[in-house]
């Protein structure tokens, strides 16, 4: 849409689809925020739910959520660290081989 919009030559037309872009862009956004609220209300509601059921396991679903979080950001410092790396070498050894090694482990993970 936005392609179509720089196609056109009179100002007023370029204007008015600029316009009407932008009210398209507002909604979808709005649209988006709306859903977003949604999801994370739905999720809040049932943890409260969960946690008002199993009222004992309050602790552990935290341990498990900090352990989970935790997790990630290793996983992630690993493959940073390993795409980092690889490329820092193969650019030092002029190693074309490694370089799109590391290009392609940034592409898949």
């Amino acid at each position: 849409m936005l392609g179509m919009i720089s196609e056109i030559k009179k100002e007023y037309k370029y204007l008015y689809a600029l316009n009407q872009f932008l009210k398209f862009l507002k909604l979808k956004m709005i649209m988006f925020i709306i859903t977003i609220i949604i999801l994370v209300g739905a999720c809040f509601y049932y943890i409260v739910i969960f946690c008002i059921i199993y009222s004992k396991s309050q602790m552990s679903l935290l341990i498990n959520y900090l352990y989970s979080l935790l997790e990630g950001l290793i996983k992630s410092l690993i493959i940073t660290g390993t795409i980092v790396i690889s490329r820092r070498i193969g650019i030092l050894f002029k190693s074309l081989y490694l370089y799109n090694t590391s290009k392609y482990i940034s592409d898949k993970f």
